[in-house]
């Protein structure tokens, strides 16, 4: 038993220590930016607008909180008083190194945060009462159900979302940017 104990300690330091945590937040957050090219970067004076100037919708648009409670919610959810003694604790023992890393965290750590978001939106529920909710359970549980139905429907006549990899396992780019596709009516 004690062995048990001691493997599931060493286990837990590895993972949850700084050797595998940090460098996976980081590398994280570095590819998603690549894979977004930079989109808090190139976006941020939109997203700036939309959090603190545009507080409504224009017309009956569908949702059910404005842009300002949507970001104050994300925050709250993301910051709280652990995150304050942290930032504190770090300070105190790290010096202004650590001030330097927690910028370059949040800053890659943004793609990371907008990532969890967008799938959060793209994979919500509409409930019986016209609530909506989404969120981590969502888009997991639709990437499980993916995934079981890829596995068993081999010679089903139920065609398969496409893919972003080709064929030989390159990343492929969609022929048409997004900004296109609002103004063209596609």
């Amino acid at each position: 038993m004690k062995s048990l104990e001691t493997f599931l300690s060493d286990v837990s330091s590895f993972v949850w220590g700084p050797w595998l945590l940090i460098p996976l937040l980081l590398l994280t957050g570095l590819y998603l930016t690549i894979l977004l090219r930079g989109l808090q970067f190139r976006h941020f004076r939109l997203a700036f607008w939309l959090a603190f100037f545009k507080r409504k919708e224009d017309g009956d648009a569908a949702g059910d909180i404005a842009h300002y409670q949507a970001l104050t919610t994300a925050l709250a959810a993301t910051v709280g008083v652990g995150n304050i003694a942290g930032v504190a604790t770090a300070i105190a023992l790290g010096g202004p190194g650590a001030v330097f890393w927690m910028w370059v965290t949040g800053l890659v750590g943004m793609a990371t945060k907008y990532s969890e978001a967008y799938l959060g939106v793209r994979f919500r529920r509409t409930d019986a009462a016209g609530e909506q909710s989404g969120g981590p359970m969502h888009y997991l549980r639709a990437r499980a159900s993916r995934a079981a139905s890829d596995g068993s429907s081999a010679g089903s006549s139920r065609s398969r979302a496409p893919s972003r990899r080709s064929a030989s396992g390159t990343w492929c780019r969609p022929t048409r940017s997004p900004r296109t596709l609002r103004t063209s009516g596609a």
